[in-house]
């Protein structure tokens, strides 16, 4: 059992194999002066074992999404997010349909001391003006918290003990592929110019703000590696001889096989950890990340 401790205690049962939660019961106990509230998931989901089968023998979805759909459990908003395909985009080697990951949406005002986070090791994101983000891999957990402290949903996926079940050629997974915000993506009818419609944009913004560190990943479609490579080293020249100061504050690497080749630019604080890539498909011949 994991607690949370501070105005809000978090509790759930890690299943030894699969890494997370509801081998038994999720509860989210939040407490207050005032009043308790809990959010309780019923027995046998399991992410990476429970089924979109498994979820509707509890609850009605709002869609018939393969990826994607909503809940109503116990009250409770749910949202739960499948494997729609093996080994793409998510990364993990489970049947289509597998739960991946379970989001509850907490709709008590429910206050939390979010310096806690801090001293416990969570890695923190904050999207914008208005909410923050904290989430452990080990845990598998994150938290957004609103501007007061007020506590948005609590997300469960699957954890770094779940390594296993990783596919070949997929970087291991992060949560922060799951959080941080896409300042820009472009698609690359081929990779002949650097100079990409976002790249000026980009580099301004990074110029301009010392404590923002930006990212450039670089994806192909299958074939194109070597051409993705060589790309990768052109645009890096091309922002060294515009602006060297601001190019050691620029990571441009290769992100792996998608549909199509393109770029995807991300602004980061420097304290932020550094995002992972997220590739569609399996790519043996892409350096890890």
């Amino acid at each position: 059992m994991i607690q949370v401790e501070g105005n809000m205690k978090l509790r759930f049962f890690r299943n030894t194999r699969f890494g997370l939660l509801a081998a038994a019961l999720i509860s989210v106990l939040a407490l207050s002066s005032a009043a308790q509230v809990e959010i309780t998931m019923p027995d046998g989901i399991v992410l990476l074992r429970s089924t979109r089968a498994d979820l509707e023998k509890i609850g009605i979805p709002d869609s018939t999404s393969p990826r994607n759909r909503g809940y109503t459990i116990n009250g409770r908003n749910i949202s739960a997010y499948f494997a729609d395909e093996r080994c793409t985009w998510h990364g993990w080697d489970v049947e289509p349909g597998t739960l991946i990951s379970l989001s509850v949406k907490v709709e008590a005002e429910t206050e939390m001391n979010v310096d806690k986070f801090r001293t416990e090791g969570f890695e923190h994101n904050i999207d914008d003006a208005f909410f923050e983000q904290f989430w452990s891999n080990e845990k598998g957990i994150r938290y957004e918290v609103d501007s007061v402290g007020t506590l948005g949903y609590v997300t469960f996926f699957p954890t770094i003990a779940n390594a296993g079940l990783r596919c070949a050629g997929f970087p291991p997974f992060d949560i922060s592929t799951q959080t941080y915000s896409i300042y820009f993506e472009e698609k690359l009818r081929s990779f002949s110019d650097p100079d990409f419609h976002n790249l000026l944009d980009f580099m301004t913004r990074v110029r301009d703000r010392k404590d923002l560190k930006g990212y450039i990943l670089v994806y192909y479609k299958r074939g194109r590696s070597k051409e993705a490579e060589r790309y990768v080293g052109s645009v890096r020249k091309l922002i060294a001889n515009r602006d060297a100061g601001t190019a050691a504050r620029i990571d441009i690497r290769i992100g792996g096989i998608r549909d199509d080749n393109e770029v995807e630019g991300l602004l980061l604080f420097t304290t932020q950890p550094t995002p992972r890539a997220e590739p569609k498909y399996a790519a043996p011949e892409t350096p890890s990340n």
